[in-house]
């Protein structure tokens, strides 16, 4: 079972690799080097047109957001998994569950939110995107967790 430390680890460690993850899945899938996808994650608080014109204090920027985000799901899935065992016990079809529901979530509402174009619904980029995510970012997470749980 986590504690609220070995939680607190779980997110920090969990986190982190998916959101190291994710950056280079998103490289793969858009054949984009990763200054222009931690770019377009800048352009969520700073605008398209201010992280596209920015050097490296955007691509640092977007490296922050990134992992301070998947820092952030790692924590809700591990502070979830306290109350859900099934998160622990079924660690691989949650863990993709929970990475189509990042997926959805940002590309659905955190992104329009903060204006940003996002793949129209059905695309390629949009099922690279969610596949990706479902295999790539909620597993990791998902892994690292019931590890923490099971040490």
């Amino acid at each position: 079972m986590l504690t609220t430390k070995t939680a607190i680890q779980a997110a920090l460690v969990g986190g982190i690799l998916a959101g190291a993850i994710d950056i280079g899945a998103a490289c793969v899938i858009f054949h984009a080097p990763p200054e222009p996808v931690l770019k377009s994650i800048a352009a969520g608080i700073v605008g398209r047109d201010a992280a596209r014109g920015g050097g490296m204090d955007m691509v640092l920027l977007g490296a922050f957001l990134q992992e301070f985000i998947s820092v952030v799901a790692a924590g809700i899935y591990a502070f979830a998994s306290m109350r859900l065992p099934i998160l622990i016990r079924q660690w691989l079809i949650m863990g993709i569950l929970f990475g189509g529901a990042c997926d959805l979530f940002l590309m659905h509402i955190v992104g329009p939110l903060a204006g940003l174009h996002m793949q129209t619904v059905g695309t390629y980029g949009w099922w690279a995107n969610l596949i990706a995510n479902m295999l790539t970012y909620g597993p990791p997470i998902a892994f690292v967790n019931q590890w923490f749980a099971n040490r």
